[in-house]
């Protein structure tokens, strides 16, 4: 997608064709030259080119120099070779702050010594004096400043907008908007759910918040579909659902796709600006640039937060299994030691971490091996695939642990490091030696063992004793034992039915091999029946190969562990049936735990998508920020009370609270924070409060009302009888005409009093509202005749639903409304009257608008409109907008008040729709 907007001019600036500029965009050009002559010459160059250059002239080389110097330097300098103080090329070996811009050489002489000489001295151009030449400046000037600021955009990005992460991106949108001097510049990652988020913005050369925004309607739908996307002119009128073009006053747009090394479009960088582009550089050229470098930052990015997530996944399963892991260097360095590892020596992995494993793990007078092994003259590449070897724990406790090593090398095939997993064998070691020192005891030990136990000849494959467990376990006697097959004893179910014994004889073989597997295979009982058990197996000493397979049936175990997972499935749902958001973060702030009520607020698709995430991160709404400041408050040992806040955002109120969870150790704890919407109970809150201000300012006008009554119509009739006596009386004409204007003003002001004051019990009945609006316009007829103004009745596309109303009421409460937008609507004009529904999680709303077509409300008169007595009208009682409040409050309803987009005010009513 690369377009021009309509009617644009597509010059992109070559020699020839220079384009005008405003003011604030000229090219400054400094003219160093002290012969008048050549100087008006020059000077009328420029001129040719009216709005294009800005020249200002100096004679020397001094003032040359401090021209560069100025807070605004000059773009391009064309400087004569001969100065009275100096030559040009005297300019070039400044430095002032922000660097030369391009210097152009002219000189009289033509010769190719003086061209080398200034080339070489970084001049950008040299030109020979003559009069087509100096006529020729102003391409001379345009093409040296337009190198220069392609140089400055292409080599920008490669030679600063280094480092990596937020600073990066940040350091892009900087620069590209720099480079193509735009209003606004950004760069975007494509969320997974078709969204795009910004990871740097900037405006007007500021760092702004990042946001998240749909991509249809917008031109970035076109980038993302691989196009490049440059629209010089008329860019918000092309899309006109985009709203952020509108709002930044857009005329020009470019923007370029972010894409991954497989092509697949990972986000997008773009840059807007409320002129057309300065196309001295090519602005489509530059943002690829600034693409490309992006993309491959965000790839790069994205490819460490996927390593990232791999890196805690593997040590968490690390920690996970109950074998001892230990990772060391080729040089013995133990590098990861596993939480079976410190529960089984009572070290810590960060006590351990870069010493060499002997040396704290080995006893003194065992170290000489390992030492040598790993430092000596044995390479870990031959280390043995299995061994054991007597651990030293931190109370001095010596433990016999088997191991499986397995060297790990790089691709020269030299060892890296070595990966050990064992299993702590002391106790059964002990076992076997005192079964050795004596038959009896070994007897007394197998029979009383609480696993059954079986012997095994793997030589011959038979079995050659078996304790009184086994008996029992597999319902044979010790004679029936000794001439089963150990094989067929304990199988393995395969899928066609089959009984499968090779996993059984790969266990014996492993552990004939010096090996202590453990595994879960299945054995039949006296029923034939399959039932499942653990079997550790490990090869005993003495002559022959001999192996003790110890079994444990684990079928309650097993149903234990069924009943645990369900337990669990249960527990999470009730979790997340909670109608309140729960969630549970870490030391850091860091999301660990989170309902479907939390992950539906955060508006994330499922909770994987919150864990790990900071607070702070997951939105910048009140309820995320007063979360943050109450896991703040509960770290610093405090226990917060339950806070109320209102998102200004969606104008929700939330119940907030957090407590503390307990701890193993002197690190921040984890927090458990809940958040509940009381939205609703506070909106009756503040309805019920209202009201009641409305109830007591009522009960008091109305008694005023009452008491001036009286007087008021005294004075109405005493006034009746002078007019009756003297009204044909020529000078009391324009008295008479003044008071019983100003009396009808009191008997209506009086008449809203007692209104306002009446009691306002609604007599509630069901009725088509379209109904009552036509009897309300019907009530307003003469005002609109009077007035001139027209009234539109907007009827919905389907029947408008039946609302629980009272009939009279709610008619005055129309008939208000339109006669105060009739008021504010000049002779000509249209009051329109329109129905619509609005379903929300409280209920179902019929909402009526009136609109006026005057000039709207003034933005600080919103917050005071249905306040008693304020009015901007001249002769208004400032009652009738109170009034409706106060009568739309006793429905249940609701009544706001805005300024339309199109213009004039607009006054919605809002009434629950009648249930069936």
């Amino acid at each position: 997608m690369n377009r021009t907007g309509p009617g644009d001019d597509t010059s992109r600036g070559e020699t020839g064709s220079i384009p005008n500029r405003d003011a604030s965009s000229r090219v400054r050009v400094l003219l160093v030259e002290d012969d008048p002559s050549h100087a008006e010459l020059a000077r009328r160059a420029f001129d040719a080119h009216p709005g294009a250059f800005s020249v200002s002239v100096a004679e020397t080389v001094e003032a040359a120099q401090r021209a560069l110097a100025a807070p605004a330097p000059p773009d391009v300098v064309i400087a004569d070779w001969r100065l009275p103080d100096g030559e040009g090329v005297d300019l070039l070996r400044g430095d002032p702050e922000g660097g030369l811009p391009p210097i152009v050489i002219m000189t009289s002489q033509g010769s190719e010594r003086v061209a080398v000489e200034v080339i070489r001295a970084g001049a950008a151009d040299y030109v020979v004096k003559s009069e087509a030449a100096l006529a020729d400046l102003a391409h001379v000037a345009s093409r040296a400043f337009r190198q220069r600021r392609i140089e400055d955009a292409v080599g920008d990005i490669a030679a600063r907008a280094r480092g990596v992460g937020e600073a990066f991106f940040q350091s892009i949108v900087l620069r590209l908007a720099r480079a193509l001097r735009v209003k606004y510049a950004s760069v975007a990652e494509l969320q997974p759910d078709g969204q795009l988020r910004t990871l740097a913005r900037c405006i007007d050369g500021r760092l702004v918040d990042n946001i998240e925004y749909a991509v249809a309607g917008t031109p970035c739908a076109g980038v993302l579909d691989g196009s490049l996307c440059y629209i010089r002119h008329g860019v918000a009128e092309a899309f006109p659902q985009d709203v952020m073009l509108a709002r930044l006053g857009a005329q020009s747009y470019v923007g370029a796709m972010l894409s991954s090394s497989t092509g697949e479009a990972i986000g997008l960088v773009n840059a807007i600006h409320e002129r057309p582009l300065d196309e001295i550089v090519r602005p489509e050229m530059v943002v690829q640039v600034f693409a490309s470098r992006a993309g491959a930052e965000l790839e790069r990015r994205r490819a460490e937060a996927e390593l990232e997530r791999q890196r805690i996944f593997a040590e968490s399963l690390l920690d996970m299994v109950a074998s001892l892991v230990m990772v060391v260097d080729a040089g013995g360095r133990i590098l990861r030691f596993n939480r079976a590892c410190e529960k089984a020596t009572d070290w810590t992995e960060d006590e351990v971490r870069g010493k060499r494993f002997w040396e704290v793990l080995r006893p003194p007078e065992l170290r000489d091996v390992p030492a040598r092994q790993f430092t000596g003259d044995i390479s870990p590449g031959d280390l043995p695939v299995a061994w054991e070897s007597v651990w030293l724990t931190r109370a001095g406790e010596r433990r016999l642990i088997s191991w499986v090593i397995r060297p790990i090398p790089d691709e020269s095939g030299q060892v890296t490091f070595v990966i050990g997993t064992g299993v702590d064998i002391t106790d059964s070691r002990r076992t076997e030696e005192a079964l050795r020192a004596s038959e009896a005891r070994y007897r007394t030990l197998m029979q009383n063992a609480p696993e059954a136990i079986l012997v095994v000849d793997a030589a011959r494959d038979v079995v050659v004793d078996a304790n009184t467990n086994a008996e029992r376990l597999f319902g044979l006697d010790r004679e029936g034992l000794l001439k089963a097959d150990p094989s067929a004893l304990l199988l393995e179910s395969q899928a066609d039915g089959e009984p499968e014994t090779r996993t059984v004889r790969g266990l014996i073989e492993t552990a004939s091999g010096g090996g202590t597997p453990v595994a879960e295979v299945a054995y039949c009982n006296e029923n034939g029946d399959e039932a499942p058990c653990e079997v550790r197996l490990v090869r005993l000493p003495g002559p022959g190969i001999l192996t003790r397979i110890s079994i444990i049936d684990i079928g309650e175990r097993k149903r234990l562990e069924a009943d645990l997972r369900n337990a669990a499935v249960e527990w999470r749902e009730t979790f997340d049936g909670l109608p309140l958001g729960v969630l549970v973060v870490d030391g850091d702030g860091r999301v660990v735990r989170a309902n479907r009520a939390a992950v539906e607020h955060a508006g994330r698709a499922s909770w994987a998508e919150l864990i790990e995430t900071p607070l702070a991160r997951i939105s910048a709404g009140e309820t995320w920020t007063a979360l943050g400041k109450l896991v703040a408050t509960t770290r610093s040992g405090e226990q917060p009370a339950p806070l109320e806040v209102t998102d200004a955002a969606t104008g929700r109120t939330w119940v907030l609270s957090a407590s503390p969870l307990p701890t193993d150790d002197d690190g921040p704890g984890r927090v458990v924070l809940n958040f509940q919407d009381v939205s609703q109970t506070a909106q009756l809150k503040e309805q019920l409060r209202q009201s009641e201000t409305m109830a007591a300012i009522g009960s008091v006008v109305a008694g005023v009302a009452h008491e001036v009554r009286n007087p008021l119509f005294s004075i109405s009739a005493t006034l009746d009888a002078f007019e009756s006596r003297f009204g044909g009386t020529e000078s009391y004409q324009r008295y008479l005409a003044v008071l019983r204007g100003e009396i009808g003003r009191l008997t209506t002001l009086m008449k809203d009093l007692l209104e306002f004051g009446r009691p306002s019990e609604p007599d509630l009945a069901e009725c088509d509202l379209e109904e009552v609006i036509r009897t309300a316009i019907q009530a307003c007829g003469p005002l609109l005749r009077r007035k001139g103004v027209e009234v539109r009745q907007h009827d919905p596309e389907e029947v408008a639903p039946l609302v629980l109303v009272d009939r009279v009421r709610m008619t005055q409460v129309l008939q208000n409304l339109i006669e105060n937008a009739v008021h504010y609507s000049p002779p000509g004009g249209c009051v329109t009257v329109a129905l619509g529904r609005d379903d929300d999680e409280q209920g179902e709303w019929v909402e009526c608008s009136v609109r006026d077509s005057g000039p709207g409300f003034a933005p600080a008169d919103l917050e005071q409109l249905f306040e008693p007595f304020f009015t901007r009208r001249r002769g208004g009682t400032g009652l009738g907008l109170s009034i409706v409040k106060r009568i739309v409050y006793d429905h249940g309803g609701d009544v706001f008040a805005r300024n339309h987009p199109e213009g004039g005010a607009v006054v919605v009513v809002r009434l629950r729709r009648a249930a069936g």
